[in-house]
């Protein structure tokens, strides 16, 4: 898919939208560990949990390629937590200079900058759940998902696909577990 080209307007504006497309992310993967952990905690199998959000409304490309990361302990999407701050800083700028009321992103990049300081700047963006799952004890760990990695597939000519790969067969047969 990579042979696609957005024009998005004017000079800046493609920068504009990645730092909105980054501020989505932060909120997608906050709210993502801390869907993960209240299903965890319900008792849910964290496997039928994420099959399910993956075939409902909730999903998103942050929830079908970075709950994966969580799964496997990791957290390491390949962009550094620094890097979604400095995000997440920008969406504020911008929201600030045209008079956008920002409530979500502002809790979102104040859960980010307590990730990057407990795990320093170099740490993967997908940490704010391990915050989590210290403070409450509670791990999000689940097997199947140590080889998992992901490749995009473009399915038409506007279409991509999230195509899953190297999850292991305790993930594959959650629906057999009682």
């Amino acid at each position: 898919y990579t042979d696609t080209v957005l024009y998005m307007g004017p000079a800046g504006h493609a920068s504009i939208v990645k730092v909105i497309s980054n501020m989505l992310a932060g909120a997608h993967m906050v709210l993502t560990g801390e869907a993960a952990m209240i299903a965890r905690r319900n008792g849910v199998n964290l496997n039928a949990f994420w099959n399910g959000i993956r075939a409902s409304a909730g999903n998103s490309f942050v929830f079908e390629t970075e709950a994966p990361l969580m799964f496997n302990g990791t957290y390491q999407p390949g962009f550094a937590i620094k890097l979604h701050c400095k995000d997440l800083d920008l969406g504020r700028k911008l929201a600030f200079d045209t008079d956008v009321p920002i409530d979500l992103l502002s809790m979102t990049e104040q859960i980010y900058r307590r990730a990057m300081f407990r795990y320093g700047r170099e740490a993967g963006s997908s940490h704010p759940p391990k915050m989590l799952e210290e403070d409450l004890k509670t791990s999000l760990k689940t097997p199947g998902y140590d080889y998992w990695r992901y490749s995009i597939e473009k399915v038409s000519s506007d279409t991509i696909a999230v195509v899953h790969h190297g999850i292991g067969e305790e993930a594959k047969n959650w629906a057999d577990e009682s």
